[in-house]
Protein backbone atom coordinates (compact mmCIF):
# COMPACT_ATOMS: atom_id res chain seq x y z
CA UNK A 1 0.00 0.00 0.00
CA UNK A 2 1.16 3.38 -1.16
CA UNK A 3 0.43 5.63 1.39
CA UNK A 4 -1.52 9.03 0.58
CA UNK A 5 0.29 12.71 1.45
CA UNK A 6 -1.28 14.69 4.06
CA UNK A 7 -2.09 18.39 3.88
CA UNK A 8 -3.00 20.83 6.42
CA UNK A 9 -4.41 24.00 5.73
CA UNK A 10 -3.66 26.78 8.85
CA UNK A 11 -4.11 30.33 8.80
CA UNK A 12 -3.76 32.77 12.31
CA UNK A 13 -4.41 30.33 15.01
CA UNK A 14 -1.06 28.67 15.82
CA UNK A 15 -2.56 27.13 19.28
CA UNK A 16 -4.88 24.97 17.60
CA UNK A 17 -2.33 24.19 14.77
CA UNK A 18 -0.23 22.54 17.35
CA UNK A 19 -3.04 20.38 19.01
CA UNK A 20 -3.76 19.32 15.05
CA UNK A 21 -0.12 18.74 14.61
CA UNK A 22 0.77 17.02 17.91
CA UNK A 23 -2.08 14.60 17.19
CA UNK A 24 -1.38 13.85 13.99
CA UNK A 25 2.49 12.68 14.52
CA UNK A 26 0.73 10.10 17.15
CA UNK A 27 -0.72 8.11 14.47
CA UNK A 28 0.88 5.20 13.63
CA UNK A 29 1.71 6.03 10.01
CA UNK A 30 2.91 9.39 10.41
CA UNK A 31 6.63 8.21 10.53
CA UNK A 32 6.55 7.07 7.11
CA UNK A 33 3.89 9.89 5.51
CA UNK A 34 4.43 13.24 3.84
CA UNK A 35 3.03 16.19 5.27
CA UNK A 36 2.49 19.24 3.27
CA UNK A 37 1.32 22.73 5.47
CA UNK A 38 -0.45 25.61 3.41
CA UNK A 39 -0.48 28.54 5.31
CA UNK A 40 -2.87 31.44 4.27
CA UNK A 41 -1.59 34.90 4.39
CA UNK A 42 -3.03 38.50 5.88
CA UNK A 43 -5.72 39.88 4.24
CA UNK A 44 -5.31 43.26 3.24
CA UNK A 45 -6.57 44.88 6.80
CA UNK A 46 -4.53 42.93 9.24
CA UNK A 47 -4.20 44.41 12.52
CA UNK A 48 -0.69 43.85 14.82
CA UNK A 49 -2.24 40.87 16.47
CA UNK A 50 -2.98 38.94 13.18
CA UNK A 51 0.13 39.58 11.69
CA UNK A 52 1.78 37.91 14.93
CA UNK A 53 -0.27 34.73 15.06
CA UNK A 54 0.25 33.94 11.13
CA UNK A 55 4.01 34.72 12.31
CA UNK A 56 3.07 32.22 14.52
CA UNK A 57 1.51 29.61 12.56
CA UNK A 58 4.52 29.52 10.24
CA UNK A 59 6.74 29.16 13.34
CA UNK A 60 4.67 26.45 14.62
CA UNK A 61 4.46 24.43 11.03
CA UNK A 62 8.11 24.22 11.01
CA UNK A 63 8.84 23.61 14.92
CA UNK A 64 8.93 19.46 14.74
CA UNK A 65 8.97 16.97 12.20
CA UNK A 66 5.55 16.25 12.57
CA UNK A 67 5.78 13.14 9.50
CA UNK A 68 8.77 11.71 7.88
CA UNK A 69 8.46 14.46 5.67
CA UNK A 70 7.28 18.39 6.16
CA UNK A 71 6.72 20.73 3.29
CA UNK A 72 5.23 24.21 4.38
CA UNK A 73 3.90 26.73 1.46
CA UNK A 74 3.38 30.25 2.61
CA UNK A 75 1.12 32.73 0.44
CA UNK A 76 2.19 36.49 0.43
CA UNK A 77 -1.69 37.52 0.12
CA UNK A 78 -5.07 36.11 2.01
CA UNK A 79 -6.92 33.10 -0.16
CA UNK A 80 -9.36 32.20 2.02
CA UNK A 81 -10.20 28.91 3.30
CA UNK A 82 -12.27 27.84 0.14
CA UNK A 83 -10.22 28.99 -2.48
CA UNK A 84 -6.78 27.75 -0.49
CA UNK A 85 -8.69 24.21 -0.17
CA UNK A 86 -9.11 23.74 -3.73
CA UNK A 87 -5.55 25.53 -4.95
CA UNK A 88 -3.63 22.81 -2.37
CA UNK A 89 -6.08 19.66 -2.82
CA UNK A 90 -5.50 20.27 -6.70
CA UNK A 91 -1.50 20.59 -6.47
CA UNK A 92 -0.83 17.44 -4.47
CA UNK A 93 -3.32 15.30 -6.15
CA UNK A 94 -2.04 15.99 -9.16
CA UNK A 95 1.13 15.41 -7.90
CA UNK A 96 0.47 12.13 -6.08
CA UNK A 97 -3.28 11.38 -7.05
CA UNK A 98 -4.76 10.97 -4.08
CA UNK A 99 -4.82 13.58 -0.80
CA UNK A 100 -5.88 13.22 2.63
CA UNK A 101 -6.80 16.43 3.94
CA UNK A 102 -7.22 18.58 7.28
CA UNK A 103 -7.21 21.45 8.78
CA UNK A 104 -6.03 23.69 11.17
CA UNK A 105 -8.25 22.74 14.18
CA UNK A 106 -8.89 18.45 13.76
CA UNK A 107 -7.30 16.13 16.06
CA UNK A 108 -6.98 12.88 15.08
CA UNK A 109 -7.39 9.21 16.65
CA UNK A 110 -4.11 7.69 16.35
CA UNK A 111 -5.76 5.00 13.58
CA UNK A 112 -6.78 7.87 11.48
CA UNK A 113 -4.20 7.52 8.81
CA UNK A 114 -4.90 3.70 9.13
CA UNK A 115 -8.28 4.05 8.70
CA UNK A 116 -7.77 6.72 5.71
CA UNK A 117 -5.29 4.94 3.89
CA UNK A 118 -6.78 1.42 3.68
CA UNK A 119 -9.79 2.61 2.57
CA UNK A 120 -8.43 4.83 0.26
CA UNK A 121 -6.27 1.97 -1.30
CA UNK A 122 -9.39 -0.26 -1.06
CA UNK A 123 -11.76 1.94 -3.31
CA UNK A 124 -9.19 3.57 -5.14
CA UNK A 125 -10.56 1.92 -8.62
CA UNK A 126 -14.12 2.11 -7.61
CA UNK A 127 -15.70 5.13 -10.05
CA UNK A 128 -18.73 6.11 -8.00
CA UNK A 129 -16.57 6.28 -4.28
CA UNK A 130 -15.30 9.36 -4.73
CA UNK A 131 -14.66 10.62 -1.26
CA UNK A 132 -13.80 9.15 2.23
CA UNK A 133 -15.06 10.50 5.42
CA UNK A 134 -13.18 10.93 8.66
CA UNK A 135 -15.21 12.71 11.10
CA UNK A 136 -18.87 11.09 11.74
CA UNK A 137 -21.72 12.72 13.74
CA UNK A 138 -22.21 11.95 17.33
CA UNK A 139 -25.08 9.79 16.20
CA UNK A 140 -26.24 7.26 19.44
CA UNK A 141 -28.22 4.89 17.69
CA UNK A 142 -25.19 4.43 15.08
CA UNK A 143 -24.05 0.25 15.22
CA UNK A 144 -22.39 0.14 11.64
CA UNK A 145 -18.24 0.56 11.35
CA UNK A 146 -18.82 1.72 8.04
CA UNK A 147 -21.50 2.78 6.01
CA UNK A 148 -22.16 4.75 2.41
CA UNK A 149 -23.71 8.00 2.19
CA UNK A 150 -24.36 11.14 -0.71
CA UNK A 151 -22.64 13.45 2.20
CA UNK A 152 -19.33 14.51 2.09
CA UNK A 153 -18.03 15.58 5.34
CA UNK A 154 -15.05 17.59 5.61
CA UNK A 155 -13.42 17.64 8.69
CA UNK A 156 -10.70 15.37 7.74
CA UNK A 157 -10.84 13.70 4.36
CA UNK A 158 -9.35 12.01 1.05
CA UNK A 159 -10.18 11.39 -2.50
CA UNK A 160 -8.61 10.54 -5.41
CA UNK A 161 -7.49 12.46 -8.62
CA UNK A 162 -9.96 11.13 -10.62
CA UNK A 163 -12.71 12.45 -8.82
CA UNK A 164 -11.21 15.89 -7.77
CA UNK A 165 -11.11 15.96 -11.61
CA UNK A 166 -14.65 16.16 -11.62
CA UNK A 167 -14.70 19.35 -9.14
CA UNK A 168 -17.41 22.01 -10.28
CA UNK A 169 -16.28 25.16 -8.88
CA UNK A 170 -18.96 27.49 -10.38
CA UNK A 171 -22.22 27.59 -8.07
CA UNK A 172 -24.34 28.94 -10.70
CA UNK A 173 -23.54 25.67 -12.90
CA UNK A 174 -23.90 23.62 -9.92
CA UNK A 175 -27.59 24.33 -9.32
CA UNK A 176 -28.58 24.72 -12.77
CA UNK A 177 -27.03 20.86 -13.14
CA UNK A 178 -28.77 20.09 -9.53
CA UNK A 179 -31.90 21.18 -10.98
CA UNK A 180 -31.96 19.43 -14.64
CA UNK A 181 -30.64 16.42 -13.45
CA UNK A 182 -33.85 16.56 -10.94
CA UNK A 183 -31.22 16.33 -7.46
CA UNK A 184 -31.59 19.30 -6.36
CA UNK A 185 -33.61 17.68 -3.26
CA UNK A 186 -31.59 14.74 -2.67
CA UNK A 187 -28.55 17.34 -2.71
CA UNK A 188 -30.52 18.97 -0.06
CA UNK A 189 -30.93 15.68 1.79
CA UNK A 190 -34.77 15.89 0.58
CA UNK A 191 -35.35 19.61 2.53
CA UNK A 192 -33.71 18.14 5.93
CA UNK A 193 -30.18 20.04 5.22
CA UNK A 194 -29.32 23.74 4.71
CA UNK A 195 -26.82 22.56 1.70
CA UNK A 196 -29.03 24.76 -1.20
CA UNK A 197 -29.19 27.81 1.01
CA UNK A 198 -25.61 27.47 1.63
CA UNK A 199 -25.30 26.96 -2.42
CA UNK A 200 -27.56 30.25 -3.11
CA UNK A 201 -25.03 32.03 -0.21
CA UNK A 202 -22.07 31.09 -2.49
CA UNK A 203 -23.82 32.01 -5.97
CA UNK A 204 -24.28 35.50 -4.09
CA UNK A 205 -20.85 36.13 -3.08
CA UNK A 206 -21.57 36.04 0.59
CA UNK A 207 -19.47 32.76 1.34
CA UNK A 208 -17.03 31.01 -0.93
CA UNK A 209 -16.67 28.18 0.97
CA UNK A 210 -15.28 24.52 -1.01
CA UNK A 211 -17.08 22.02 0.69
CA UNK A 212 -20.71 23.00 -0.57
CA UNK A 213 -19.21 22.95 -3.80
CA UNK A 214 -17.31 19.53 -4.01
CA UNK A 215 -20.21 17.75 -1.95
CA UNK A 216 -22.90 18.94 -5.52
CA UNK A 217 -20.03 17.77 -7.73
CA UNK A 218 -20.07 14.26 -5.89
CA UNK A 219 -23.98 14.13 -6.16
CA UNK A 220 -23.65 15.23 -9.73
CA UNK A 221 -21.84 12.55 -10.53
CA UNK A 222 -23.52 9.75 -8.88
CA UNK A 223 -20.98 9.55 -6.14
CA UNK A 224 -20.85 8.52 -2.81
CA UNK A 225 -18.69 8.87 0.49
CA UNK A 226 -17.36 6.25 2.95
CA UNK A 227 -17.80 7.12 6.06
CA UNK A 228 -17.10 5.62 9.80
CA UNK A 229 -19.89 4.46 12.22
CA UNK A 230 -17.46 5.99 14.90
CA UNK A 231 -15.42 9.30 14.34
CA UNK A 232 -11.37 8.84 13.99
CA UNK A 233 -11.77 13.33 13.94
CA UNK A 234 -12.59 15.60 16.79
CA UNK A 235 -13.36 19.33 15.63
CA UNK A 236 -11.89 21.95 18.55
CA UNK A 237 -12.28 25.08 16.41
CA UNK A 238 -15.61 26.18 17.36
CA UNK A 239 -14.40 29.92 18.39
CA UNK A 240 -14.44 33.53 16.92
CA UNK A 241 -11.27 32.71 14.81
CA UNK A 242 -12.94 29.78 12.69
CA UNK A 243 -13.60 30.49 9.41
CA UNK A 244 -17.43 29.08 8.55
CA UNK A 245 -17.55 27.23 12.57
CA UNK A 246 -18.28 29.33 15.50
CA UNK A 247 -19.68 29.05 19.32
CA UNK A 248 -22.60 27.27 19.52
CA UNK A 249 -21.70 24.09 17.44
CA UNK A 250 -21.14 21.93 20.59
CA UNK A 251 -23.90 19.33 18.70
CA UNK A 252 -20.87 17.91 16.71
CA UNK A 253 -18.44 17.34 19.16
CA UNK A 254 -17.06 14.04 20.06
CA UNK A 255 -16.38 12.69 23.14
CA UNK A 256 -14.30 9.41 22.49
CA UNK A 257 -12.69 8.73 19.23
CA UNK A 258 -12.15 5.60 17.42
CA UNK A 259 -9.68 3.01 18.30
CA UNK A 260 -9.56 0.45 16.11
CA UNK A 261 -9.52 -0.51 12.14
CA UNK A 262 -12.07 -2.32 10.66
CA UNK A 263 -12.64 -2.08 6.90
CA UNK A 264 -14.39 -4.67 5.30
CA UNK A 265 -16.59 -5.34 2.13
CA UNK A 266 -20.09 -3.07 2.10
CA UNK A 267 -22.88 -2.74 -0.56
CA UNK A 268 -22.03 0.28 -2.63
CA UNK A 269 -25.29 2.18 -1.85
CA UNK A 270 -26.80 4.05 0.93
CA UNK A 271 -27.88 2.14 4.14
CA UNK A 272 -31.80 3.02 4.28
CA UNK A 273 -31.05 2.66 8.23
CA UNK A 274 -28.41 5.21 8.70
CA UNK A 275 -30.00 7.69 5.78
CA UNK A 276 -32.81 7.73 8.78
CA UNK A 277 -30.45 8.51 11.36
CA UNK A 278 -28.75 11.30 9.59
CA UNK A 279 -31.63 13.04 8.19
CA UNK A 280 -32.92 13.26 11.76
CA UNK A 281 -29.51 14.59 12.95
CA UNK A 282 -29.59 17.27 10.31
CA UNK A 283 -33.40 18.60 11.49
CA UNK A 284 -31.44 19.30 14.96
CA UNK A 285 -28.33 19.99 13.88
CA UNK A 286 -28.83 22.79 11.23
CA UNK A 287 -30.81 25.11 13.25
CA UNK A 288 -28.64 25.00 16.06
CA UNK A 289 -25.28 25.43 14.22
CA UNK A 290 -25.25 26.79 10.89
CA UNK A 291 -28.39 29.46 11.00
CA UNK A 292 -26.62 30.41 14.32
CA UNK A 293 -23.90 31.67 12.29
CA UNK A 294 -26.01 33.09 9.81
CA UNK A 295 -28.04 35.28 11.67
CA UNK A 296 -24.82 36.20 14.27
CA UNK A 297 -22.68 37.35 11.28
CA UNK A 298 -24.56 38.47 7.72
CA UNK A 299 -28.36 39.69 9.03
CA UNK A 300 -26.65 43.00 8.09
CA UNK A 301 -26.96 41.50 4.59
CA UNK A 302 -30.47 42.18 3.24
CA UNK A 303 -30.31 39.29 0.82
CA UNK A 304 -29.55 37.11 3.54
CA UNK A 305 -31.98 38.25 5.34
CA UNK A 306 -34.78 37.32 3.09
CA UNK A 307 -33.07 34.22 2.64
CA UNK A 308 -33.21 33.09 6.01
CA UNK A 309 -36.50 34.38 5.93
CA UNK A 310 -37.96 32.10 3.26
CA UNK A 311 -35.29 28.91 4.69
CA UNK A 312 -37.70 29.19 7.93
CA UNK A 313 -41.15 29.63 6.03
CA UNK A 314 -40.20 26.55 4.01
CA UNK A 315 -38.90 24.75 7.03
CA UNK A 316 -41.97 25.78 9.00
CA UNK A 317 -44.15 24.74 6.19
CA UNK A 318 -42.70 21.28 5.82
CA UNK A 319 -43.15 20.59 9.52
CA UNK A 320 -47.47 21.51 9.03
Amino acid sequence: MTLSPIIVFAYKRPQLLRQTLESLSNNHLADESDLFIFCDGPKPNANESDLQKIAEVRKVAREKQWCKSVTVYESETNKGLGPSVISGVTKIVNEFGKVIVLEDDLLTSPFFLEYMNTALDKYEHEERVMHISGYMFPIKQMTDDLFFFRLTTCWGWGTWKRAWDKLETNPNVLKQKLKKSKLYEYFNLEGHGDFALQLDLNIRGILNTWAVRWYASVILNGGLSLHPGKSYVENIGFGEDASNTKKGSSIYHINELADKVNIYDIPLEESIMVRDWMMKFYDSARRNSYMKFLFKHYTGSFIVRNIILLSTKLYAKKLI
